[in-house]
């Protein structure tokens, strides 16, 4: 594919991207993991990327801000909470047929229990917790490094400074930078990673949307399958942007967390211009590169081990 052709393709899926609003690995990242604790043929471990990507489905939609019932149940059933694991469901409710064993696998590796994004929220596994790291966040490596990536922009970065952003916004910001640069990082170690992602989202089973209202219900049918094109969308959009270069992928990447962030930090009353942003992303992106780039693979390893193991625990394998 063309690198215009690309360029363009992102420049229509970005219409479609929302901010995310929770601490977890990149897409990119989750990619990587499923290509380690998947199966080896193309089709299937297409499909279980694709499913470790889609737990985030649910992140893209503001309105469920407005609605913390429903909230809390959507995310039981993409990430669940301890004491919590509906998201089981979607493995409980997989066939042998359509890929959507796959899927499920790759779903259910993602979780925020014992899954994947517990490393990165709650206790990392390769780094220690700093010093003078607070004690009202939890020790995820993502968490770590978002807030010393707000420690060092504050300091170094007047124009980030002046925004004066309370220390839970800055951090929830800060984090998706880290995202960003994570899933750079990621490119660096697994160069078709742009490849994968994009054909596991071009080529999903298209089971999918369906195993997902059996599991989560069929009074969120018209939600799930509105969501679910969407989130397809945007996987495809960064599947595109991992094809690009690295400086390029920077630069796509800025360009988008100055857009989204300008539309997520309206919700907080901070209505400030995407041109404005655009150069704090930026940096932002840069720094979290060179904050997390000695250690991002290690971890990423570790957490790779981690949820090998558990899933065996839990009885998911196939």
């Amino acid at each position: 594919m063309k690198k215009s052709l690309i360029l363009l393709t992102i420049g229509i899926l970005i219409l479609a991207f929302s901010y995310s609003n929770a601490f977890s690995w990149g897409s990119g990242t989750h990619a990587f993991g499923a290509g380690h604790i998947g199966r080896a043929l193309p089709w299937m471990n297409y499909n279980e990327i694709y499913g470790i990507m889609a737990p985030d489905l649910f992140n893209y939609s503001f309105e469920l801000a407005n609605n913390p019932p429903l909230y809390q149940y959507l995310r039981a059933h993409t990430h669940g909470f301890p004491g919590d694991e509906s998201f089981l469901d979607v493995w409980r409710k997989a066939k042998y047929r359509g890929f959507q064993k796959n899927l499920a696998y790759g779903y259910v590796a993602h979780n925020d229990v014992w899954g994947m994004d517990y490393t990165a929220h709650w206790k990392a596994r390769s780094i220690a917790t700093p010093p003078d790291f607070p004690a009202e966040f939890p020790p995820g490596y993502v968490i770590i490094k978002a807030y010393q990536l707000n420690e060092i922009l504050k300091e170094n970065i007047p124009q980030y400074a002046a925004l004066n952003l309370p220390d839970g916004l800055a951090i929830e910001v800060c984090h998706n930078l880290v995202e960003a640069a994570g899933d750079i990082l990621i490119a660096r170690e697994d160069k078709l990673i742009g490849k994968k992602i994009l054909s596991a989202s071009l080529l999903r089973s298209p089971d999918f949307p369906n195993l997902l209202v059996r599991a989560i219900g069929q009074d969120y049918k018209d939600l799930i399958l509105t969501v679910e094109k969407e989130f397809r969308k945007i996987a495809t959009m960064l599947g595109g942007v991992l094809l690009l270069g690295e400086e390029e992928a920077i630069q796509a990447s800025s360009e988008q967390m100055a857009e989204l962030g300008s539309e997520f930090l309206k919700l907080y009353d901070y209505d400030l211009d995407p041109a404005l942003l655009r150069p704090l992303a930026e940096a932002g992106i840069r720094q979290a590169i060179v904050l997390c780039e000695s250690d991002y693979i290690n971890e990423i390893e570790a957490t790779i081990r981690f949820v090998k193991k558990n899933l065996w625990l839990n009885d998911i394998h196939y």
